[in-house]
């Protein structure tokens, strides 16, 4: 019987188990097998730490919240400054100068009512020109949200009267432009559906005609060789030209219904004509007068 010894140095080897000669079992080294090397890791639970866990989370949530608050009062300051440049500004005449610093100082407080009042002021030139109402409309919403009352209220009295002037102005310019618009649409409507009627019964007796034509020159076709003459290929060759030539009256008259239809529909638009578009610039530039008005108003 084979005989095996382990020694020392074979203790830490990869053994497999095998028959020998013999038919005994015997132990042999696997050469080829790599070892597997299994890391212990040690795991230390500090318990004092667990115990300080929520104290050092709480320190650091109150750290951040004190650095935010740092830094949004660093960001109202930076605001303030701006703010009151841009009354420099205005006080001086340059409101294009004022606008850009309102810009920036709304990116860093957004609700500093301060910064949408000067806005009114700037686009208004301190309500002496209104060009650029529809400007100044844009921040009658945030006016209303962040501006105090005593803002708006020394704003109101000091443009109120010039306000309400333009607003009795525009409205009746409004009406008149509107009554105006109106009349020519519905004189226009009158020739433009006359035209699209038309265009429908000419298109209509065409494609009659058209039926009929295609109709007989069928029959004349089939019928050639019906009598002895060439009457029938006669007649068959007038009826196709006669069906050649409605077909391209239809398609011309057909691009006349489209025309018609097109300008039917365009005339009901208020932006397809010129008294049209300025009845509605007019529109707009009341509703923005209205608009800040009522915001001022409160």
């Amino acid at each position: 019987m084979a005989e095996e010894r382990l020694i020392d140095t074979d203790k830490d080897k990869k053994y497999r188990i095998r028959k020998n000669a013999d038919g005994e079992d015997e132990l042999y080294i696997d050469d080829t097998a790599e070892e597997e090397q299994v890391e212990e890791v040690s795991f230390f639970v500090d318990e004092e730490g667990l115990e300080e866990g929520g104290e050092s989370s709480a320190a650091s949530f109150e750290y951040n919240e004190e650095r935010e608050r740092k830094l949004k009062e660093q960001k109202a300051e930076q605001a303030a400054k701006l703010v009151e440049s841009a009354r420099r500004e205005c006080e001086k005449g340059r409101y294009a100068t004022a606008v850009e610093s309102l810009e920036k100082a709304i990116e860093l407080d957004s609700a500093n009512g301060e910064i949408y009042a000067l806005e009114i002021v700037a686009y208004t030139r301190n309500f002496t020109d209104y060009t650029r109402i529809r400007d100044a409309k844009e921040y009658v919403g945030e006016l209303k949200k962040h501006t105090d009352g005593q803002t708006k209220k020394e704003l109101f009295e000091k443009s109120s009267e010039s306000l309400l002037s333009n607003i009795k102005s525009l409205s009746r310019k409004v009406a008149t432009l509107s009554e105006e618009n109106e009349k020519q649409k519905e004189i226009r409507a009158k020739k433009f559906i006359a035209d699209r009627n038309k265009a429908i019964t000419l298109i209509s007796v065409s494609l009659a005609l058209f039926a009929v034509f295609f109709g007989l020159s069928t029959y004349f076709f089939l019928n050639i060789h019906s009598i002895p003459t060439n009457t029938n290929l006669i007649l068959a060759i007038v009826f196709t030209s006669l069906e050649f030539i409605t077909l391209v009256f239809t398609a011309f008259i057909l691009r006349q219904l489209l025309t018609a239809c097109r300008r039917v529909r365009l005339n009901k638009k208020n932006t397809a004509t010129k008294l049209g578009r300025e009845m509605l610039a007019n529109q707009e530039d009341l509703d923005a007068f209205n608009a800040i008005y009522n915001a001022l108003k409160g």
